[in-house]
């Protein structure tokens, strides 16, 4: 399915029109239909991909899951803020190797000891 096509479909189970979105993330008037003959900006891609809330890899048609599993900032252990480890980078190579977001939880806590009682 084409990016076009995405949009449309996420607009219609939304309950809003092409025009509606363009106006409610900032974007002109016809701009997302003139996606189909010209590729848009990154920064235009995110905007639509964070109203719908999916990723912009999905809209592109590069991985079939629609939203990330990210595990939140909050839920960084201090130990691991301390060493610079990013949530999102291990994030993604757990998830590239099948791991769910409660699978990767469980594996950091034990790496760091801290569900250590």
């Amino acid at each position: 399915m084409s990016l076009v096509g995405k949009i449309q479909n996420l607009c219609e189970d939304k309950g809003t029109t092409l025009i509606g979105l363009e106006r409610k993330v900032g974007l002109g008037r016809g701009t997302i239909r003139n996606w189909d003959k010209n590729s848009p900006s990154i920064d235009k891609i995110k905007k639509v991909a964070d109203y719908f809330n999916v990723s912009t890899d999905w809209l592109l048609g590069r991985v079939e899951e629609k939203r990330h599993a990210v595990i939140e900032n909050e839920d960084i252990p201090q130990e691991l803020r301390e060493l610079g480890v990013s949530w999102l980078k291990v994030t993604k190579e757990f998830k590239e190797r099948g791991f769910t977001p409660e699978e990767i939880k469980k594996v950091i806590d034990a790496v760091t000891g801290l569900n250590k009682k």
